[in-house]
This record gives C-alpha cells, structure tokens and sequence, in this order.
C-alpha cells in the first residue's frame, strides 16, 4: 500500500476500536505499511509474516513488534497468551488466501475484540451482505452468526503497487454480543453452509432431508426456497436441530 491518505483512514478507523481491545494483531505486515501507525494506538503490538526475509527486516526496524513467523491461514489465536485478549485484529490480506485466512482467525469471536481488512471488495460484500441482497452467500451466513460486519470505505487501484486489478474495501467485523452458534461450532457450520450453496438452484429442503432430517423444513416459510432465500438465523436453527440428530459436516 502507498497510498498515505489511505493509511491514515485506516488508523483512524483501527483508532475508533482501540479501547475495545488489549493488544493488536497485525495480519502479513509485509514491509510495514500500516505496523507504523498500529504501534503509534500504544498497545502491544503483535505481527503474523510467513516470509522469513519480511520477518527479519520488520525485526530489525521496529523493536517493539513481536513477531509471530507463522501462515495465517492456520495460525492460531491460542499462541498468544491470554492477558493479551481481547485481541483486534488489522490485516491488508493477500486477495488469493483471504477468504481462508478470515475464516480461520474469526472462528474464535470471544478472543476478538474487533477485526479489521483491506480485501477485495468483492468478497467484502460476501462478507457483509443481508438475504436478499445481491453478494449475499456462505460467507454472508457464516459472518452474521458471530459478527456485525460493514464495510468502510473503499480503496482504488493506484493505492497499491503494483496496482491490484480489482477495487479493494476496508471491511470490519464485531463479535455479536451473543451469537447465533457456539464459536466451537464455527468451522462445522460453515461446512454446512458451504454444502447447501454448493446447490443453490435446488430446494434446501430435499438437500437437508438427505443430511438426515425432515423436522428442519418446519423453520422454513417456504418449502420452494433456495440457498439464497434463507436468512442466517434460519440456518443456525436448522444446523442446531440437526446437531441433535449428530449431523456433522466433516
């Protein structure tokens, strides 16, 4: 990122959630271009960067960040100790791991205090999207069982270099005060989200019958919807009724 306008938009946004949290973690830090500003809201200061190289610079030039030379795509938030949560989370993400990295570090929403990304606008909506609207998917459903999330502003391609060939968002998501799904069950259920929307032209209630239940069509309105048809909680109460029945989507 090279935008300096930008940058600041992104402290003053990280800045307005900073009481929230105990510590920081910044996601791939690459060459620093906002770990300057994260250092300067006077919290701990931790950093995931899988390039060794990356890790030794940032080392070097700030001495107050700790490194964490890890994948963020399997990191996990139990390697930081727990004095330090809640924890906020401020990522510029690699477009190619994003939707792997936020699902992985969101799948713990008590530890998290506020989760901050620059990600392909795109999959931003994914993430933010209401039934009904355009972008609404498995990530939609997944997010709003655990979080409120909007996006913040948008960010063009000359922010960049080189320049991405797709028009990024800030997106930010907050833990709901109380969520739709145990966070234990986070990654099981998008599991079977993603089983659902992987048919979205067929009726959701044969595909759910064949999970092995036919009470779950009773939370339904309609009997004709489809994946896209179906508001989050709808699916939380499905996915918690088959849980009785021991569905598992691994």
């Amino acid at each position: 990122m090279i935008s300096q306008n930008v940058k600041e938009k992104i402290f003053e946004t990280v800045n307005r959630y900073a009481l929230r949290c105990k510590s920081i973690l910044e996601i791939g830090p690459g060459k620093g271009a906002i770990t300057e500003p994260l250092l300067r809201l006077d919290k701990p200061v931790f950093a995931v960067e899988k390039d060794n190289l990356l890790s030794i610079k940032l080392k070097e030039k700030y001495n107050n960040l700790t490194l964490l030379e890890e994948d963020a795509r399997s990191f996990s938030l139990d390697s930081i100790k727990k004095n330090f949560y809640p924890i906020m989370l401020v990522g510029n993400l690699p477009y190619y791991a994003a939707t792997d990295i936020i699902l992985n570090l969101l799948s713990n929403p008590s530890k998290i205090s506020s989760a901050h990304f620059t990600i392909q606008k795109e999959v931003a909506l994914k993430f933010s999207s209401l039934v009904g609207q355009k972008y609404y998917s498995k990530y939609s459903v997944w997010a709003y069982c655990y979080y409120d999330s909007k996006i913040e502003f948008s960010i063009g391609k000359g922010c960049f270099y080189p320049p991405p060939k797709v028009v990024s968002s800030f997106l930010t998501f907050i833990p709901r005060e109380n969520f739709e799904l145990n966070e234990s069950d986070s990654l099981n259920f998008f599991s079977f989200i993603e089983k659902i929307f992987q048919h979205q032209r067929k009726k959701i209630v044969p595909l759910i019958e064949k999970m092995g239940s036919d009470d779950c069509a009773s939370f339904l309105d309609n009997r004709n919807a489809r994946a896209k048809d179906i508001a989050a909680e709808k699916y939380a109460q499905i996915y918690k009724n088959l849980q009785k029945l021991s569905y598992n989507a691994t």
